[in-house]
């Protein structure tokens, strides 16, 4: 999950307000996207998929036909969250072991583990 540069957010918000999260075409795309250059919309698309925000799946009836849907923006950002959450405790952990003289479980006397 990553945030979305301006130019693929627009293409986002402008798909999402037209299908919301209901399945759409690649024509269909180019049709709201207003993109008629196949390779334009198929890097659109792409990267959309590649950054969390829409599925793509075959045609159960044809299979040279791509099925395309959003992911809603709820679960986005929620996604979003959790994984930037998860590298930041990472992060905190990491430090905190790698620091030299940091207080670590190992460092602490053997009586205040104890009690």
């Amino acid at each position: 999950m990553e945030w979305l540069p301006p130019w693929l957010a627009r293409a986002y918000a402008r798909i999402y307000a037209e299908k919301k999260t209901e399945q759409f075409e690649f024509a269909e795309a180019s049709a709201i996207l207003v993109i008629q250059e196949e390779r334009r919309l198929a890097k659109t698309l792409a990267r959309l998929k590649a950054s969390g925000y829409l599925t793509a799946r075959r045609d159960p009836v044809d299979a040279r036909r791509k099925l395309f849907k959003l992911i809603d923006p709820v679960s986005t950002t929620l996604a979003y969250a959790i994984q930037s959450r998860a590298a930041h405790m990472l992060r905190i952990n990491t430090t905190t072991i790698q620091r030299p003289g940091a207080l670590t479980f190992r460092s602490l006397p053997m009586n205040f583990l104890c009690g």
